[in-house]
């Protein structure tokens, strides 16, 4: 209605959505009813019935799917209705488009040959040059307060600038973790250790690496055991880390350790920003199915002087939400694989022939493609509502990004299997090109819904936050 030539689609689109979602919710509602849910005494039953009804008004929702695929990739055009003014607007805004041209140009000018060979979605696509490049830019971290050299970039031009790093095929790893420390370090370090290491950070010179999870705990990053103990004006650290990924690249790890372990776990726990030089830090190489380097870190009697302590001793849990909320708002970094898994399939059935014709020009395919279309515009919506209300500090939204992120994140792992059989057997080779972003997308959606919180520790903020439901984790 505002001119985007996918106007049309967005309509059979919606009403697809509508009543698949409808029918889902009201049925999963009925089952908390357990017997009483089918009981005729109980008006669970009538909702139940009337979601799947009225998706059947103007007949089956299934061939709205067709229209989907026509109106999408078969040149099908639509006249609209006129809508008068629309006050309502579901892009990222002005700002956000001059932010993506900007570093859409920034790549074209500084992204040479070699670069473009390098370039990787893990961090072995790192480099730090072109890194630095990006700091005098002021495209590394635009998002920062002035005062730290920022430009006071919004979400929303965050996420602009993300999606061409991603159009580009550049890492979105070593960035966005470092940016992440970089905020609880504004909020709680100590003034000398904040302006030594935001000052390195600024100018692309040091890299950070996060120190959660451990071996036994997993998730349950709040049953750390790694402990800390107080030595006159140092704390000497023992202990492990999983999935440090970039410690083999970072200069300090945002280190999360248990300073009292006689009191409940939320309470014992102190985090340090340690500088990985120390003596005692040993790093080990974990890969991955997604084609990725992580790592353990052991740490043995490293000694860390109280000024790189974040916040209160045995005040960790007050720095660890600030740090949880925006690994848990940031469910667009997912989105983003699951756009590109999708365009490179639509790429790879428009440019790949079968008997005769292109794939996409067969209706199957379509059908197919179409319902993943569907649920990405979902995804995308449900992430940019996430960026909003951050930026905006919307009262009641603390599980809209664990919403965005469980959404984004299964959609895509459920959608990757699908295209992987649409694009058989083309699928069953790792490559660069072609069908092999499809085969990527198989492997690395599967890690989506584990990074960042896994989909069950997503599930339970969901109930708790949103629902109001008791707490489910210890």
């Amino acid at each position: 209605a505002s001119g985007q030539k996918e106007a049309a689609a967005a309509v059979p689109m919606a009403w697809w959505w509508a009543g698949q979602a409808s029918g889902r919710a009201v049925a999963r509602a009925l089952h908390t009813f357990g017997g009483y849910g089918v009981s005729l005494e109980y008006d669970i039953q009538l909702y139940y019935r009337r979601a799947k009804a009225w998706s059947l008004l103007a007949g089956d929702s299934q061939r709205e799917l067709i229209a989907v695929g026509n109106r999408l990739w078969g040149g099908v055009t639509c006249p609209l209705p006129e809508c008068g003014e629309i006050t309502l607007d579901f892009s990222l805004g002005q700002q956000a488009d001059k932010m993506a041209q900007e570093v859409r140009a920034f790549f074209e000018a500084n992204l040479t040959a070699d670069l473009r060979a390098k370039a990787h979605h893990s961090v072995a696509g790192y480099d730090a040059a072109f890194s630095q490049k990006l700091c005098a830019a002021g495209l590394r971290y635009p998002h920062w307060p002035l005062e730290y050299g920022g430009r006071g970039a919004t979400p929303f031009e965050m996420a602009a600038l993300n999606a061409v790093f991603e159009e580009y095929g550049w890492e979105r790893i070593t960035g966005p973790v470092t940016n992440q420390v970089a905020f609880s370090l504004m909020g709680f370090a100590q003034d000398e250790v904040k302006q030594q290491i935001l000052g390195e950070f600024a100018r692309g010179e040091a890299l950070a690496c996060l120190g959660f999870s451990e071996p036994a705990s997993g998730s349950d990053i709040y049953a750390a055991k790694t402990r800390a103990v107080r030595d006159g004006d140092d704390w000497i650290i023992n202990g492990q880390k999983i999935f440090t990924t970039s410690g083999n690249l970072a200069n300090y790890i945002y280190l999360l350790t248990r300073t009292n372990p006689d009191v409940a776990k939320h309470k014992g726990l102190t985090i340090f920003m340690v500088p990985m030089n120390l003596p005692g830090i040993e790093i080990q190489p974990v890969h991955t199915l997604q084609d990725e380097r992580t790592n353990i870190t052991y740490l043995e009697n490293v000694r860390v002087p109280d000024k790189y302590r974040l916040g209160e001793v045995d005040g960790g849990l007050q720095v660890m939400l600030h740090t949880m909320e925006m690994e848990h708002g940031g469910a667009d970094q997912y989105r983003l694989n699951y756009q590109s898994m999708l365009d490179n399939t639509i790429a790879w059935a428009s440019t790949t022939h079968r008997n005769g014709s292109a794939i996409i020009e067969e209706p199957e395919t379509r059908m197919r493609l179409a319902p993943v279309a569907v649920k990405h515009a979902v995804a995308r919506v449900l992430c940019y509502r996430s960026l909003w209300a951050s930026h905006y500090k919307v009262p009641g939204r603390s599980h809209f990004g664990p919403v965005s992120k469980l959404f984004a994140t299964e959609s895509y792992l459920q959608d990757s299997r699908d295209m992987m059989d649409l694009a058989a057997p083309w699928s069953l080779f790792e490559d660069r090109h072609g069908a092999g972003h499809i085969e990527l997308g198989y492997r690395q959606s599967i890690g989506t819904t584990i990074y960042g919180g896994t989909s069950e520790i997503m599930r339970s903020l969901i109930a708790e936050h949103g629902l109001g439901l008791p707490k489910s984790r210890s």
